[in-house]
């Protein structure tokens, strides 16, 4: 069964599928889709288009489709599919949100590196303050090895900089940052 967004509904579905946008007749760049809304595909990437722009995107196994960039941040973008078949290109993403939560290794898809300073303090959901150890951090987010148990889900601050647990191994975690980074900020004197 395809999960379907209530209307006037402002969830969003995290996706990310790696895309290949094209600026009609004027640039290619990459981005990788991170999560769908009733406003659109909300897509990170180095190159971010003007609102306004049309954008042809091609997405792996979701049928190329044309959009309108509706809204533009720093590093992400949203684009309101528009074409031929909107409504076949939104179940394809469904579809594709769908097989990536229930799927149990979410990929990271920027660059990691290890920081100089990898001592971090991490604010836990109830509140407590902890110290930990950041093993590798990217753009779009962060490992922290740490003894204290963490729910996957859980919303913590790693540093200052605030972030999802996706993932939890032997003694750490794995977490995606609510705003990432911009990729060329990322080196290892980043300080989160």
């Amino acid at each position: 069964m395809t999960r379907q967004m209530p209307q006037g509904s402002q969830q969003t579905l995290p996706v990310a599928i790696p895309a290949f946008c094209r600026i009609r007749d004027v640039i290619d760049f990459y981005a990788v889709t991170a999560d769908l809304s009733m406003e659109g595909v909300r897509l990170r990437a180095a190159r971010i288009p003007r609102q306004g722009e049309v954008l042809e995107c091609r997405i792996r196994n979701v049928e190329p489709f044309e959009g309108r960039v509706v809204h533009v941040s720093a590093t992400d973008f949203t684009l309101k599919v528009g074409g031929r078949s909107p409504g076949a290109v939104a179940r394809q993403l469904l579809e594709a949100a769908r097989m990536q939560a229930a799927s149990e290794a979410p990929v990271r898809t920027h660059r990691r590196i290890v920081p100089d300073a990898s001592g971090i303090v991490v604010t836990l959901p109830d509140a407590r303050i902890v110290q930990a150890r950041i093993l590798n951090v990217s753009a779009s987010g962060v490992a922290v090895g740490t003894t204290e148990p963490v729910a996957v889900g859980a919303l913590v601050v790693v540093g200052s900089t605030h972030a999802r647990v996706m993932r939890v191994f032997g003694n750490g975690f794995g977490a995606a940052f609510l705003r990432p980074f911009d990729p060329g900020a990322v080196d290892e004197t980043l300080i989160l």
